[in-house]
């Protein structure tokens, strides 16, 4: 029986936008009412936006167009059609002000590329989405000043999404806020959105996690991304292109310079990328269930300006996976077991592949301990905090490296003490089984039987239920084991008692 996991391959044929991201997913299948439905959990102003789409060509390709219009700083509403290479918005800066004393007043990244604020404030199909409650100053900004990211994440904690979509979108505003923090040699508390610029990109993130978390996604890959070249016209002068945040945001990732001219990935594009994709420049094998391509405001000379999304559930035997990860390490003689083992739990718990520790012996002939743990490369900066908070570390070492897995999938089996999962992990004709350690303490701890008792029947009961010949597993009709006796053994004699 094939594996039920969905997958999403991100085919960034002309570079990535959050837009673009919108009109894939809508291209996809994804309902656009279902989209404004969910949106609405997040209580912005009430008309501070409204969200259309619209069928148009790229190239030769028919595409979707994400279409947004936020309410304008003095009380009007704009047209924001969204930007990408040579489509207008972010320019480079995804409508960030820096505030702090290095930079004064602060300063505004430009919609360097063209595109119209008219006065026409009509939208195609008249849909203006009600927003929330009205609750236009309840985090202390008004829409002079904009947002500061961490109201930004205030209101994805209070909003009524789904979790995982809140998560998602709460990992993209994060990245997104430590990347042009960096940019500009400041904290993330001094990154602050003018208020067209949070509303347009919280729409697009959130719709975005929204998109994929409806659909069924939970693993992502994507291809190699086109970054263009030149430079892009800011209000404070002109930047590189590729934006500086942009390859902040894709570190890790597979990436080509030049591939046309302008800019090719806006922050928020990147962002997205950069919270949700695992496996970069790869090639899954998927059985494909949808696709869709999502449109930049115009059609570029090279390529045809979308974005592609293919959705499908993974195949039941696929090749190793390969992936960049990041390796933290710290050395503590003053830490006690029992902080250690509690720091390790926190790790884990906030999303580390594996957190282990080693003794050590330390200069001057101390004891000590080296804690370690492997992250994805977005999961850094939110592990050293944890590291900082929960141990006595004065520093931390860290550095990336590429990580090989299998392809894991998870199978529950019948035993004589119930059921329990197996991990399987494969690779061609090579298969890993692993009861899993949870189930099977339960399972001991219902039955009063050793661990070791319970793992050995689920590790038979596994072996059962897959043909060797074929290398997939079987129904779940298969019979369970036969209960073990309660009588205790007589191991005298090969374990048979003698008859009198």
């Amino acid at each position: 029986m094939g594996s039920t996991r969905r997958a999403a391959f991100i085919d960034c044929v002309s570079g990535a936008s959050g837009d673009m991201f919108l009109g894939a997913l809508l291209d996809c299948g994804l309902p656009l009412d279902d989209l404004r439905r969910e949106l609405g959990k997040v209580d912005l102003p009430a008309g501070s936006y409204s969200i259309d789409s619209a069928r148009v060509t790229r190239g030769v390709i028919s595409a979707t167009k994400a279409i947004v219009r936020v309410a304008g700083d003095r009380g009007s509403e704009v047209a924001i059609s969204h930007g990408h290479v040579h489509q207008g918005r972010e320019a480079g800066g995804s409508h960030v002000l820096i505030q702090g004393p290095q930079h004064g007043h602060g300063h505004e990244h430009a919609h360097g590329h063209e595109h119209e604020h008219p006065h026409d404030h009509e939208h195609s199909h008249g849909h203006e989405h009600p927003g929330a409650h009205g609750h236009e100053n309840e985090h202390g900004h008004s829409h002079e000043h904009g947002r500061s990211l961490r109201s930004i994440l205030d209101l994805l904690a209070r909003s009524r999404l789904n979790p995982l979509a809140r998560d998602r979108a709460t990992s993209i505003f994060k990245r997104l806020g430590e990347a042009e923090a960096r940019v500009h040699g400041t904290t993330v508390a001094d990154v602050i959105f003018h208020e067209v610029g949070a509303v347009d990109a919280i729409v697009d993130v959130v719709g975005t996690a929204i998109g994929f978390t409806l659909l069924g996604v939970d693993r992502f890959f994507a291809s190699e991304i086109p970054l263009g070249s030149g430079e892009v016209e800011c209000q404070h002068g002109r930047l590189p292109v590729p934006a500086p945040a942009v390859v902040n945001l894709l570190h890790g990732a597979h990436v080509r310079f030049g591939a046309g001219t302008g800019e090719r990935v806006t922050p928020t594009g990147a962002a997205i990328l950069a919270a949700l994709v695992t496996d970069f420049d790869a090639q899954p094998r998927l059985r494909i269930e949808r696709a869709g391509f999502g449109a930049g405001d115009r059609d570029t000379p090279d390529r045809p300006n979308v974005l592609r999304v293919v959705v499908g559930t993974e195949s039941e035997l696929l090749e190793a996976a390969s992936s960049r990860v990041a390796v933290l390490e710290t050395n503590l003689d003053d830490a006690s077991p029992q902080v250690i083992a509690h720091a390790m739990e926190r790790l884990l718990e906030s999303g580390a592949l594996d957190a282990f520790a080693e003794p050590i012996q330390m200069k001057k002939g101390r004891l000590g301990v080296k804690l370690s743990v492997i992250v994805e490369l977005h999961r850094i900066a939110e592990t050293e905090a944890i590291l900082f908070r929960e141990t006595p570390t004065f520093g931390i070492r860290r550095h990336e490296c590429d990580r090989t897995t299998l392809r894991r999938d998870w199978r529950t089996v019948e035993t004589a003490y119930g059921p329990a999962r197996v991990k399987i992990g494969r690779l061609g004709d090579v298969e890993v089984r692993a009861p899993e350690y949870d189930d099977c303490r339960q399972l001991a701890e219902k039955s009063g039987a050793s661990i070791r008792d319970v793992m050995d029947a689920v590790a038979d009961a596994a072996r059962r239920a897959i043909d060797p010949a074929r290398n997939v597993i079987r129904s779940a009709s298969s019979k369970p084991a036969r209960a073990p006796s309660a009588k205790p053994k007589d191991h005298r004699r090969g374990g048979r008692t003698r008859k009198r």
